[in-house]
């Protein structure tokens, strides 16, 4: 024997039945907008990764012929016009055509360069040159130079030969010193 609830029997409930057109269109509609989360998420993780291996190098030689101000801590600060660049170095001239040779790993901030980046199949013949290369063109014919260190001493004498980590520089009583280019932040023409 069942027994009734004391109000009566319960009326029966009747979950609405889905339109099974519209349910399908809706776990599309999901689906669809699902994709495209995915598929912007990883265009987000390709562009952030793309840029990871884009150089200081890069973005120096696409800078050619700006006006930069390069800050190197201790060292000081260069300003003038970008009429080098390469893996590893800069050059930079001012106002009075005196041309500094900035080593990159020694720069802390570059104010005035573009924002884009030149790939390295597009770089001028110029811009290949190693640092090695580069250095050497400064100190061609022995001229007096100037070099500034990172922790912020001067340098001078005649520049004479670059070797794989380290210049010699001709001092005034004759002999010669050997400075590494890791303590280099810039070298120019006295």
């Amino acid at each position: 024997m069942t027994t009734q609830p004391p109000d009566g029997p319960r009326p029966e409930r009747s979950l609405p039945v889905p339109d099974p057109v519209e349910a399908l269109s809706d776990l599309e509609s999901q689906a669809a907008a699902w994709s495209r989360e995915e598929r912007e998420a990883e265009v987000d993780d390709r562009v952030v990764e793309a840029y990871r291996s884009v150089t200081l190098a890069a973005r120096l030689v696409a800078s050619l012929g700006r006006d930069l101000v390069v800050d190197l801590g201790r060292a000081g600060r260069v300003r003038g016009e970008l009429t080098g660049a390469g893996d590893g170095w800069a050059v930079l001239e001012d106002d009075r055509g005196v041309e500094t040779v900035v080593l990159t790993e020694a720069v802390s901030v570059v104010h005035g360069a573009v924002h884009a980046a030149a790939s390295a199949a597009a770089w001028p013949l110029s811009s290949r040159r190693s640092l090695a290369a580069s250095l050497t063109r400064q100190l061609a014919d022995q001229a007096p130079v100037v070099l500034t260190l990172r922790d912020g001493e001067r340098r001078s004498g005649r520049g004479r030969r670059v070797g794989a980590d380290f210049l010699e520089l001709g001092v005034d009583d004759g002999g010669t010193v050997l400075v590494a280019l890791s303590a280099v932040a810039t070298v120019r023409r006295a």
